[in-house]
């Protein structure tokens, strides 16, 4: 069995400076809503389903409570299914507008956001912090391999900061040279046209990407 971990800051999208020395009562609250867990704390809003569209932090509940601004993606580590590099002729799909020009191929699913239909919460709660961890095993085999490795997700989440912790472990059962996975994260937007943002900003570009350059394909 090999396991690889993986730990990701994600921040709202827009003004992302932390706020200064936070002034009034702190806030750390958690919601079970049935179909959902809501967490509520003096700087943002998420929620985590439970049934349906799972995994991460659902599309458009990421509240940042000093902008008003939301996520504007299919939700914030969003997870999909295990793939390693090189094609094969297993049916996954080589559209570039889907799933980029990287060649992969699938090493165990399914797409766990869209197909486990249910995950079940850990709630840990402790003085500063509030956390959520949930699992699932994966059960459809990619060509040439086994199913029965374990993906597992900590949600952590902290009061008087605009942002979260995401990590999640993989537990492979399958010996996989490069073995990684697909999520959604915060640049996957949704749009038309670029009618949902007005520019895109990259660490490793100079200068910002105005929406107008995303009416089209590239």
């Amino acid at each position: 069995m090999r396991a690889f971990f993986l730990a990701v800051l994600l921040l709202s999208l827009l003004n992302l400076s932390a706020p200064s020395g936070a002034a009034g009562p702190v806030k750390l609250h958690l919601e079970d809503a049935g179909a959902f867990i809501q967490i509520d704390t003096d700087a943002l809003q998420a929620r985590i389903r439970k049934k349906g569209y799972v995994s991460g932090v659902e599309q458009g509940t990421f509240l940042d409570k000093k902008t008003g601004a939301r996520d504007l993606g299919f939700g914030l580590h969003i997870m999909d299914f295990l793939l390693a590099p090189g094609w094969r002729d297993d049916g996954y799909s080589r559209d570039a507008n889907l799933h980029g020009n990287l060649p992969k191929h699938l090493v165990e699913g399914p797409q766990i956001c869209t197909q486990a239909k249910e995950l079940k919460q850990e709630v840990f709660k402790g003085d500063n912090f509030l956390a959520l961890r949930q699992r699932y095993t994966f059960n459809q085999p990619g060509k040439g391999y086994k199913a029965g490795s374990t993906w597992e997700q900590t949600l952590v989440f902290q009061p008087g900061v605009r942002w979260f912790f995401s990590c999640e472990r993989i537990t492979s059962v399958n010996d996989v040279d490069d073995l990684f996975y697909r999520i959604d994260m915060p640049g996957h937007i949704r749009h038309r046209n670029g009618d949902t943002f007005t520019q895109v900003y990259l660490s490793y570009l100079d200068k910002t990407i105005p929406a107008s350059e995303f009416k089209d394909n590239f």
